[in-house]
């Protein structure tokens, strides 16, 4: 049996064991989420130079570790080396390819029409960052 601060991981296609990853205490999940609130205050700070520096790099590293990560995506979700190859590595590198050409354009602040009853008003939509969301998504995408 695992111990209780530990998680078996199996191979959904052989159901064999591929070994344990630690379970965070509640008070670990608590310093985690303390730890990124403090990178986040320098991230919303960032320019979007400074980001798109970033989301290069992590698509570079992306496609440097491509056999890698497709290697591990099927054996941790059994799913085919085709699904994790255009679901996984292409999808997300095309979000971050995306994200870098076009992410500025569509962050800026602009203008909207705030109808005919409040023409003496204007709206402006702006987009900030939040900051630590917690979020609950599939357990197998992207890898």
């Amino acid at each position: 049996p695992a111990a209780p601060d530990r998680i078996r991981c199996w191979d959904p296609c052989t159901m064999s064991l591929l070994g344990h990853v630690k379970a965070f205490s509640p008070a670990e999940v608590r310093d985690a989420v303390a730890k990124a609130r403090q990178a986040q205050q320098k991230w919303k700070s960032s320019s979007f130079a400074q980001r798109k520096h970033l989301l290069n790099t992590i698509h570079r590293c992306l496609i440097q570790n491509m056999e890698t990560i497709v290697r591990v995506a099927c054996r941790d979700s059994g799913k085919t080396r085709i699904d994790a190859v255009l679901g996984d590595v292409l999808t997300t590198a095309e979000k971050l390819r995306w994200m870098v050409a076009e992410g500025e354009q569509h962050l800026k602040p602009e203008y909207r029409s705030s109808g005919r009853l409040n023409m003496h008003k204007t709206s402006r939509v702006e987009f900030y960052p939040v900051g630590v969301v917690g979020a609950i998504v599939p357990w197998n995408y992207p890898f």
